[in-house]
């Protein structure tokens, strides 16, 4: 069945065709609250179609060019990652960054943070705090005014976040959550009535969670589609010690990867700087989640100095592709760039802290003590 949906996010409207409406699900659940009913047709559109002469594998078309999707993971999961990545760097009015965002007393906090430190369990515990909604998985910064804007996109949490947030559940309808392919929970922000904001504020913290001392392993799997142009980069990436590469499938033009990395500083610098080296070849690339992660230590904070903040808001940014132009010669590195960014954007003056994750209540409390 063909299906047709409109959304408009701040000024940015288009349009996503599907041979079926399955092949977009995930997408259309999270960003229901973007869903445009009538008005003119969106200039931007993004396809989701089946090619019959390549296997019958589906296929993303965007702007002339088209992305294949591997099989190791879902085709929903590969189709929403791909149409997100291509809408924030289209988006350019805002800095996209990876994380909540919440308000207290008209005092914005970005809670940003690695993958599966409880993020958005941390930000639902605060709500019950006096503490307001503002985004989840995604903070936009309006590069205009430096505030951080209200961004309805639906709540997402992991199944094991249930444990952490009896109460919290009761914040949503519970027949609004859908559980998508055993990854996550999704309800609809708009539930939260009291509970959130909209109006934008000016986000005097940042809070960046990392891991307890506990972490589940030393390794992270990561699963990469690689245009077959590029095929020295398979060649490189196995002279790095402390990497391994699981699976290997060469298919049309394209090469899929599976591989095992050590969770080490050099190991990571010298496969960052490969892929910095290939990416135009590279086509999709995505880190598998954690699992098996224990918060039950004391957590620990520490102050990040404005140079830190810098680089863990640029490790955060989703905007995957900086146009430099002008900025080019201003900013001799990217680094320099983004701590540009942030004084035009006079967030100089933002509060910084590292927050060693632990038990949620301990959590919680800090969190609170650190911002009253």
């Amino acid at each position: 069945m063909s299906v047709r949906c409109n959304y408009k996010i701040f000024n940015f409207s288009f349009t996503i065709s599907a041979d079926s409406s399955r092949d977009i699900r995930l997408f259309d659940l999270v960003y229901k609250n973007f869903r445009q009913k009538s008005g003119p047709s969106p200039t931007f559109s993004f396809e989701v179609f089946t090619d019959n002469g390549k296997g019958g594998f589906p296929h993303l078309k965007v702007e002339g060019k088209i992305y294949p999707f591997h099989s190791f993971s879902s085709v929903e999961n590969q189709c929403f990652k791909l149409i997100t990545d291509e809408m924030y760097k289209k988006i350019n009015s805002h800095v996209w960054m990876h994380g909540g965002g919440i308000a207290f007393q008209n005092k914005g906090i970005m809670v940003c943070g690695d993958s599966g430190t409880g993020k958005t369990s941390l930000i639902l515990k605060l709500l019950s705090s006096g503490f307001k909604f503002l985004s989840d998985e995604v903070i936009p910064i309006d590069k205009k005014t430096g505030m951080m804007v209200p961004f309805p996109r639906s709540v997402g949490l992991r199944p094991e976040a249930r444990a952490l947030l009896k109460k919290e559940f009761s914040l949503f309808r519970e027949l609004e959550f859908v559980n998508f392919s055993g990854h996550k929970y999704f309800a609809n922000p708009s539930l939260l009535k009291s509970k959130r904001t909209r109006q934008p504020v000016f986000p005097e913290y940042f809070v960046y969670l990392t891991y307890p001392d506990s972490v589940p392993g030393e390794e992270m799997n990561v699963d990469t589609i690689i245009e077959t142009q590029g095929e020295d980069f398979l060649i490189h990436l196995e002279k790095i010690k402390g990497l391994k590469i699981l699976k290997s499938i060469r298919k049309d033009n394209y090469v899929y990867l599976m591989t095992r990395v050590k969770r080490n500083a050099s190991v990571i610098k010298q496969y960052l700087k490969l892929y910095e080296k290939y990416k135009k070849h590279i086509v999709h690339t995505e880190k598998k989640r954690d699992e098996g992660l224990k918060f039950n230590q004391n957590p620990r904070i520490r102050p990040l100095s404005f140079p830190d903040i810098g680089l863990f808001m640029m490790k955060q940014s989703k905007e995957s592709l900086i146009e430099y132009n002008s900025r080019e010669e201003r900013f001799k590195s990217l680094g320099a760039y983004w701590l540009g960014l942030l004084k035009e954007l006079n967030l100089e003056k933002v509060k910084g802290f590292e927050v060693r994750v632990g038990r949620m209540e301990d959590t919680v409390e800090l969190l609170q003590n650190l911002v009253r």
